[in-house]
């Protein structure tokens, strides 16, 4: 039992992290069942709704919020960031480099931050930058090295030793448009390997990026609504999500279709 509604959860094989609709986060050590609450008064606090957050497998925390700042709880302090604009993702850098925070700002534009160096790194323009741009970021994953962004049907990857930035748009290494993506879906993502999907009330599906291929695993699916806080898919393609007060695990690779696309 929390003390509030959960918005969103992320988790690692030891911890559980909970953002509530007051603005705090629950850490919990699923191995020991051990609660630690943070954000709660007397303490660094985000003052506005808390849009994105993730978790290292060590432990360590990254929220962002409509205050405009990205706040990385560690054991023994807070590091806050302040933006120019509202992040709507943050998550860790989930190759070699724990130091490494991706933060997607307005929705649009992608901005990597070592916060151990206090040091932005990069800034990645996937989309010809406008200041009414509406957000079209999904995700942003790592796979050898190289970012791929996500967005509403489409995928664009980086190198980033050879990054080109130019009147705001950064020219990707390979782009594709995701054939047979479900628009009004719930996306949900794996962090071992690129593997994307989205979840609806009849049809799902997912796909894998590392494939480079026009195929779509898609799979039947019976669920009340799509409004749901979480949701998460393994390396082999299991699905995880919660809807209302159940958590439900889909083992789509019992009885997925693979649809080609030309």
């Amino acid at each position: 039992p929390l003390h509030s509604l959960v918005t969103h959860i992320k988790f690692t094989s030891k911890y559980l992290v909970a953002c509530h609709d007051d603005n705090t986060i629950t850490l919990i050590n699923h191995l020991d069942e051990s609660k630690v609450r943070l954000g709660v008064e007397g303490t660094q606090t985000h003052t506005g709704e808390i849009n994105s957050v993730d978790i290292s497998d060590n432990g360590t925390i990254v929220s962002a919020a409509d205050d405009k700042t990205v706040i990385v709880w560690e054991r023994e302090e807070s590091r806050v960031f302040y933006l120019d604009n509202i992040a709507t993702l943050v998550k860790f850098w989930t190759d070699k480099d724990g130091d490494k925070i991706i933060v997607v700002e307005n929705g649009n534009t992608v901005k990597v931050l070592d916060y151990k160096k206090n040091q932005w790194l990069y800034t990645i323009y996937p989309l010809s930058y406008s200041a009414n741009a509406q957000p079209s970021i999904n995700d942003v994953l790592i796979h050898n090295d190289r970012v791929i962004v996500v967005g509403n049907g489409w995928w664009k990857e980086y190198d980033t030793e050879v990054l080109n930035n130019g009147a705001g748009y950064t020219l990707p290494n390979g782009e594709s448009q995701l054939a047979g993506w479900l628009l009004n879906s719930k996306y949900i993502s794996s962090k071992s390997k690129p593997l994307i999907g989205g979840i609806s009330n009849d049809r799902s599906s997912f796909y894998d990026l590392a494939a480079n291929s026009n195929q779509v695993h898609q799979f039947k699916l019976q669920i009340p609504s799509i409004e749901v806080p979480a949701g998460s898919i393994n390396h082999e393609g299991v699905v995880l999500f919660a809807s209302g007060s159940k958590l439900i695990l889909v083992k789509p690779f019992d009885s997925y279709e693979v649809v080609q696309y030309s």
